[in-house]
Order: structure tokens, then C-alpha cells, then sequence
């Protein structure tokens, strides 16, 4: 975390949770502690994961669902985001590389024809409602990139 953040600033946030989570010597997997309840292997994967109930209560924690939509949309959101900065900083210059990168990188899903596509799906505006709407809720991290709301007020898109 602290390695990103040196990188990247505030633009990524280290969870101050992970801190809490290391010092109750919940490491994940290899100490069967962690978020998840890791009862034995062969079960936790034929059940799904379920999550730790003493997690909430050690980070002070009420459970509280998001929708579905809203953890799909701020996953994939703040990664076209974060993609849009290093458009402007001229890291990436080619959209195509971004929608091959993601699918064979990250596992994208390959029907969708990678994240920048999803974008122009969508479109730009909405896109930028989106992550406006996220920013006010959740934090400055979330603020459109400053080449997504010029495209989007243009009418751009990646590939046009």
C-alpha cells in the first residue's frame, strides 16, 4: 500500500483498515484469518466465501449492503479513471493497448471488448455523472479525470 501510495499520492488511498487486520494477525489464507472464514479449504470453496462476523466488530463496522450495480460500477469506473490520468500523462497512447491489456491482464471480460469499450458503450457523459456522483459520496479519489470530461463535453470517444 505504502508503495503505491508513494507513486501515486492521493489518488490511491491505503486502507487504514489493513493496519487493524494485520495487528489481530488476520493475513488471509496462510493464517486461516482474515475477512473471510476459512473453516477448511475444501469447504470454504464449495460454499463461497463467507465473511467473518468478528471483522466487523473489530473495525467498528455495521454491515451495510451496497448494490450490486453501485460495487461493479466503482470497480471499473476508477479503473477507466485511473486509466484516463495516465492518458494524460502520456503513459498510454493507444486505447486498443488499454482493452488488450485488460482482458489478457486483468481478465476483463472479453465479450464486453475491455474497459475502454464498456466506456463508449455507456458513454462519456454518463461515465463522468457516474464517477461524480461516487466522488461526492465517496471521496475525491472517484473525481473525473480531467480528459474524461473534456471528451465527454466534446462528445468524444475513445476510438472516434
Amino acid at each position: 500500500g505504502e508503495v503505491v501510495r508513494a507513486a501515486l499520492g492521493d489518488r490511491v488511498e491505503r486502507p487504514a483498515i489493513f493496519e487493524k487486520l494485520v495487528g489481530d494477525r488476520r493475513l488471509g489464507r496462510k493464517s486461516k484469518r482474515g475477512f473471510y472464514l476459512y473453516e477448511d479449504d475444501k469447504g470454504a470453496r464449495a460454499q463461497g466465501k463467507r465473511v467473518d462476523p468478528a471483522v466487523y466488530k473489530l473495525l467498528g463496522w455495521q454491515a451495510r449492503p451496497f448494490e450490486d450495480r453501485e460495487i461493479l460500477e466503482r470497480c471499473w469506473l476508477q479503473m477507466l479513471n485511473e486509466t484516463a490520468r495516465c492518458m494524460e500523462e502520456g503513459i498510454i497512447t493507444n486505447p486498443a493497448d488499454v482493452d488488450i491489456g485488460v482482458i489478457f491482464g486483468f481478465g476483463f471480460p472479453p465479450f464486453r471488448g475491455g474497459l475502454l469499450r464498456e466506456a463508449g458503450r455507456h458513454g462519456l457523459p454518463w461515465v463522468v455523472d457516474r464517477l461524480g456522483g461516487y466522488a461526492e459520496k465517496h471521496g475525491e479519489r472517484l473525481r473525473p479525470a480531467a480528459l474524461l470530461r473534456e471528451m465527454a463535453g466534446r462528445g468524444a470517444g475513445f476510438y472516434r
